[in-house]
């Protein structure tokens, strides 16, 4: 059977047998209609002095199709809720934001932040102080599976999205627990936490926020707007449909394909993994197919995973977490349940350092048994 994926800037062609192919769907959803109402609500809110908080490059949020068509005045701000991650480049922002002087980057370690209040697990939430200024918060995001908050979306822009760093590393420790994980909302405590943080800001500011959903095309299926609780609890509803495919039976191998922007570097494309555990057996061998342009991706990453066999690192991790650390905590787990695969341009020693077996397109042709193949790996979410 010849299927083709996407790799990098090109495509490539595997020729399996007894394969299985799986991916989210198609919505065939009116984007224009969609994008229209919404910008019709938002122009109602108008009449305030606004902070709109938007997602920065490393989300698929269609941002721009909505700030382009709004009525945004200079005494209105935006800030791009980065997170810890990187700021985004001048040219992603002019792109995205347009010619703009009212835009800040939210900085997880310089910008200046307010106190919210204490949560339930005792993390201090510190968000940027931008928002003491605003009459009222309209927040443009997107909903997808997230592999340890179930979903990304909604409470999200302001915990990480605009938080201190401080209270971003304390919420994703308990990206650690056997309840963070993809689709999982209930017990759930990153997210329980981060809906804590949501209602700090809900108890001081008049918040309005629009919640996208895009199918496998990337094209907005949906747009859940209004209050962020009920807005982000019924664009979940949706992303599980479109996202979450029933497979019925666990494989003996599972290829999962980090596509663009994902296959950057192995950090990222760590993503496509975390779905594919869910459909193999005990045992079973992991591939991952990700060009990895970038490299590694975070230093701290490859450092903390060749600093000993991965029981060695899953200890440490428990021990004496640092933010980042979750990602190389599930790939220490990925090592020890599976025989973890790589297709990629990484160099054979580098993965080798990490007990990482690397291989080429060919090698992929000689796999035995029942093979289930995921072109979307980071998008789609198989259950049993």
């Amino acid at each position: 059977m010849a299927v083709v994926i996407r790799y990098g800037s090109g495509v490539r062609t595997l020729g399996l047998r007894d394969l299985v192919t799986v991916h989210p769907k198609k919505s065939g959803a009116d984007e224009k209609k969609i994008i229209e109402r919404c910008v019709s609500e938002l122009d109602d809110l108008s009449d305030e002095r606004t902070l709109y908080i938007v997602n920065d490059n490393q989300r698929p949020t269609k941002t721009k199709k909505i700030i382009e068509r709004i009525d945004i005045r200079p005494e209105d701000k935006i800030i791009v809720a980065s997170g810890s991650h990187r700021a985004p480049t001048e040219r992603w922002i002019t792109d995205t934001l347009g010619e703009r002087k009212n835009v800040i980057i939210h900085d997880a370690r310089r910008s200046p932040v307010t106190f919210y209040g204490r949560t339930s697990l005792g993390n201090d939430i510190y968000l940027n102080s931008e928002i003491d200024n605003a009459e009222r918060i309209v927040v443009i995001t997107s909903v997808e599976p997230h592999y340890f908050a179930g979903f990304t979306g909604g409470r999200k822009s302001f915990l990480p999205g605009i938080a201190k760093y401080e209270t971003i590393e304390r919420n994703h420790t308990h990206a650690l627990d056997k309840n963070a994980r993809v689709l999982t909302l209930e017990n759930n405590p990153v997210h329980e936490e981060m809906m804590e943080a949501c209602r700090f800001v809900q108890d001081r500011k008049e918040v309005f926020c629009v919640n996208m959903v895009l199918d496998l095309e990337g094209t907005v299926a949906s747009i859940e707007s209004g209050d962020i609780v009920g807005s982000f609890f019924r664009a979940c509803d949706l992303a599980r449909e479109i996202y979450a495919v029933r497979i019925g039976k666990k494989y003996d191998t599972v290829i999962t394909v980090a596509s663009p922007p994902m296959d950057i570097s192995l950090y990222q494309a760590q993503k496509a993994m975390e779905n594919a555990k869910i459909a193999l057996k005990d045992g079973g061998k992991l591939v991952l197919i990700s060009q990895c342009r970038k490299g590694i991706g975070a230093p701290a990453f490859y450092d903390l995973l060749t600093s000993g066999t991965p029981d060695e690192v899953a200890e440490k991790i428990e021990k004496e977490y640092r933010l980042g650390w979750h990602k190389a905590a599930k790939m220490a787990e990925a090592l020890k349940t599976y025989e973890v695969c790589v297709v990629t341009d990484l160099s054979k020693d580098l993965l080798e350092a990490i007990h990482i077996t690397p291989l080429r397109f060919s090698d992929l042709e000689t796999l035995e048994g029942e093979i289930l193949l995921m072109p979307e790996g980071g998008l789609t979410v198989p259950y049993l």
